[in-house]
């Protein structure tokens, strides 16, 4: 047989397999595929459709195209015209509605600006008589500058930071704490929005921190000081007892499937540096990352699971993820003294 042919015969193959019923297994779904093969190119004058070396071949190709492994190596944003290049949706204005026990003071320190700045964006308001209820502008987007990061997750910052824009499958937590580079923002929005086109009953998702608008130390967390990481909940089976905080899943009401997809998405892109995920909930991502036969080692690159330290895995332990995902994006050229 030539190798266009194997390799006609795999595309077929591996559409099939792919895209095929969801409630079928991924062996019967293979199955499926092969047998839409034979239906096209007629019976084969062997007893079987392939030898053994083909369909091994064939299910080599396959899983390298479905779970491609990760790589360490920086992966460059794509650029047009010498500039990043953003595709997904961008938020453009915050608007902030002044709560009773909120002062000018107060704003100050939400959003990390001047009383100068907020005059700017809302002239004609008497910031020294603000009342209860008064819509101020806080933040514009800047199209004519870049976010950039600059210095380590630990102890740096950032410049003209972009805000995470709102969603239809998800809710953010806190507004003033949702800053971050282009590429967290861009690569967290896609993901959202490929996983409402996928699991569109799906609950919602809450988005907690990034970083503040110019970055620096965030209490409680050590990290979230550059714009690079993301805290957001997991895709759960289970109503939680409330929508304004993080609450606590376990291994039976995580959502693994929907947790998987939403990792694979991030992870696939090569733009992702670690993921925290507490090691109790690892466990039954390995298990249905093994039920959608993924290889396994895609899945020891992946997961630190069963070991709860060392290795050098993606998805990492750490205390304090049992009701939220950590994700880390790595530095782009973009960045100034960025360190992982």
């Amino acid at each position: 047989m030539s190798s266009k042919t194997l390799r006609i015969l795999f595309v077929f193959a591996f559409l099939w397999a792919s895209f095929g019923a969801q409630k079928e297994s991924s062996a019967q779904m293979r199955a499926v595929g092969l047998r839409a093969v034979a239906s096209i190119f007629g019976q084969a004058k062997t007893p079987s459709l392939f030898d053994p070396a083909q369909l091994r071949k064939i299910e080599s190709l396959s899983l390298d195209l479905r779970w491609p492994m990760p790589t360490r190596e920086l992966v460059s944003w794509p650029t047009t015209d010498g500039s990043p290049a953003v595709d997904t949706r961008r938020a453009d204005e915050l608007w902030h509605t002044l709560r009773p026990w909120q002062d000018t003071e107060r704003l100050l320190e939400m959003y990390q600006g001047r009383v100068s700045r907020l005059k700017k964006f809302n002239p004609g308001v008497q910031f020294s008589r603000l009342l209860a209820g008064e819509l101020l502008l806080v933040w514009q987007r800047d199209r004519d500058v870049l976010s950039r990061s600059i210095g380590d997750s630990t102890t740096g910052f950032h410049q003209d930071a972009e805000l995470m824009p709102k969603g239809d499958n998800y809710s953010i937590l806190y507004p003033h704490r949702t800053f971050g580079t282009f590429y967290t923002v861009s690569e967290m929005v896609r993901m959202l929005d490929l996983f409402e086109a996928r699991y569109p009953e799906a609950s919602n998702i809450l988005i907690g921190d990034i970083s503040f608008r110019l970055g620096g130390k965030m209490t409680p967390h050590v990290s979230h000081r550059s714009g690079r990481d993301i805290d957001f909940s997991y895709p759960r089976k289970d109503e939680p007892v409330n929508w304004k905080r993080f609450q606590d899943v376990n291994a039976r009401s995580i959502d693994a499937e929907q947790t998987l997809f939403m990792i694979k998405t991030l992870i696939d892109s090569n733009q992702v540096n670690m993921i925290f995920i507490d090691h109790r909930l690892q466990g039954a991502l390995v298990r249905e990352a093994k039920r959608q036969d993924a290889p396994q080692e895609w899945i020891n690159a992946v997961f630190q699971y069963p070991q709860s330290s060392g290795t050098g895995a993606l998805v990492r332990h750490s205390k304090g993820h049992i009701n939220h995902m950590h994700v880390r994006f790595k530095c782009q050229p973009t960045d100034m003294y960025c360190s992982l």
